[in-house]
């Protein structure tokens, strides 16, 4: 018998939370373990966050972290906190976590897991959620390494005085090119006054076993770069979980052989994404190249391009539209630092140090993080590039900023050229918001605008898009269930299920509710 439990992901998009426990084992695995934000954006944002000093307790009582005490951190765990459902009887231990990507929708509540929970993920994700740890100060600054807390007297939790960070256990999968490079210059780096406890991740094959449970990986293709997928092998049957996964990706062959080898296995139940069923003609990552092409060839001055963070694949494509048409991508001082990071994981991704045409933008501050130091110590002064040189030449560069980096354009002062809008357009209210306020800046500076951010302000842009979304269209679907054909098919992350009912017959569609267990046998 088989036990599935979705804590989240179910009737919305992001947030996955899933259990397996096999009835045959002795421990439960965890697929995911990412951040809802559309749930926490109901009541929290910029200003109203969820209460740190408090560790889980906030997300506890709020129904968005799984009501399992002992799936947590026991220092993020406040005293005599009573809190008791009956989820937690009858749940065998977690004795591992499958990470399909680095995604925060994902990823984003690990640093609430238990410090000594296996993580298994790509080698790629583990370098993407170092350069996260290491750029942030808050919760994403413990994703692959903790620092102890305190309870102080108040019954408040505070960073324990002096304690080092004690490095997650990870097992990364597609062993990087340079092991020792990556464990040295990566991996066991820290920029801060807390130094890591000697640690070397382990590195597994793509079928391994976790927890006593045999794991099949597939790479596939996403927006973000080493996404996986997984299969689950119980003693009903494999169990396969897609994560996000598209076709229309530079990398679309990797999705259809994980397809082919997925149905090879015979799988029980399907678990899949279905953000995007209704699209039937997706813009493709070439196609976006080609138009930003045509963009930055004919503008005179300064291009601004605007993607989403660890959109890797898109920066790759802009380095090509640069050096093809002789400017240099400007890129901010945590873009470089993940580039760093990541070339030591893939040879697909360019050492940033020796590249010809990336520059990295340096603005003024009074104050500097640890790996800010490392990133300006490591780039030379021929390698960056401040606002009086992109003012005295706007027409050489091509800017990678978003919307937290405009202020910078004060600085810079330039009042011509193009902004190229080269991610996601707005899904929810709180993102229409954020695009007005783009636009605002945009328009501040007379740049004429790219991209769908035009519908931000309830107008029509009849532009071509310059966005190739992250995840599988209609006839992706279609092809991948007629592929694999498994006994059950339970969609997740998606807010149109009922698209999955046109499959009913070629396989069964389970309908799924959080925190009900369901029972496969």
């Amino acid at each position: 018998m088989v036990n599935l439990l979705f804590w989240d992901g179910v009737g919305c998009i992001g947030g996955n939370k899933i259990l397996v426990q096999d009835s045959s084992k002795d421990e439960s695995l965890l697929l995911d373990f990412g951040k809802n934000f559309g749930e926490e954006n109901k009541y929290f944002d910029e200003f109203l966050k969820p209460r740190d000093r408090l560790g889980v307790y906030d997300l506890l009582r709020m129904r968005m972290l799984p009501p399992m005490l002992n799936l947590y951190r026991k220092d993020l765990i406040p005293a005599n906190f009573d809190f008791s459902t009956d989820l937690q009887q009858g749940v065998k231990p977690v004795g591992g976590l499958l990470l399909s990507h680095a995604h925060l929708d994902h990823a984003g509540y690990l640093p609430y897991l238990r410090e000594d929970l296996p993580v298994t993920t790509s080698v790629i994700s583990g370098a993407l959620l170092k350069s996260l740890q290491d750029t942030n100060r808050q919760l994403y600054s413990e994703l692959i390494a903790v620092v102890a807390k305190e309870l102080l007297d108040t019954g408040i939790l505070k960073t324990a005085k002096g304690s080092p960070l004690q490095p997650r256990p990870f097992h990364l999968l597609q062993r990087p090119k340079d092991v020792n490079g990556f464990n040295d210059n990566v991996w066991n780096c820290n920029y801060t006054k807390k130094p890591y406890l000697p640690a070397t991740p382990d590195y597994l094959e793509n079928s391994c076993q976790i927890a006593k449970y045999n794991i099949k990986a597939w790479p596939v293709d996403h927006s973000i770069p080493g996404a996986m997928a997984y299969g689950v092998e119980t003693s009903e049957g494999w169990i396969v979980y897609t994560g996000d996964l598209r076709l229309h990706g530079s990398k679309g062959n990797l999705t259809r052989a994980f397809f082919q080898e997925a149905a090879q296995l015979h799988p029980l139940l399907l678990i899949t994404e279905g953000t995007h069923p209704e699209e039937t003609n997706p813009v493709t990552e070439e196609q976006v190249k080609q138009r930003s092409m045509e963009v930055v060839a004919k503008t005179e001055g300064l291009v601004i391009a605007d993607f989403g963070a660890r959109n890797v694949e898109r920066l790759l494509s802009f380095l090509q539209v640069a050096s093809e048409t002789q400017r240099y991508l400007v890129l901010t001082p945590k873009d470089f630092l993940m580039l760093e990071y990541l070339n030591y994981a893939t040879p697909e991704v360019p050492n940033p140090l020796r590249d010809p045409w990336l520059l990295m933008y340096v603005a003024p501050k009074g104050r500097t993080d640890g790996w800010e130091d490392h990133v300006r110590s490591l780039v030379p002064e021929e390698k960056t590039v401040d606002a009086r040189r992109i003012r005295s030449h706007p027409d050489d560069y091509i800017l990678c900023f978003s919307y937290y980096d405009f202020a910078n354009l004060l600085d810079i002062d330039v009042h011509k050229g193009s902004y190229i809008y080269s991610s996601s357009e707005p899904f929810n209210e709180e993102m229409a918001m954020d695009h007005e306020k783009i636009k605002n800046w945009i328009d501040l500076f007379g740049f004429r605008i790219y991209g769908r951010l035009g519908q931000a302000a309830g107008g029509k842009d009849e532009r071509d898009p310059f966005h190739a979304s992250g995840h599988i269209h209609a006839q992706g679907l279609e092809e991948m269930i007629e592929t694999v054909r498994p006994k059950y098919l339970i969609p997740v992350h998606t807010e149109k299920s009922d698209f999955f009912q046109q499959f009913q017959g070629l396989t069964t569609i389970l309908t799924v509710q959080r925190n009900k267990l369901l029972r496969l046998d």
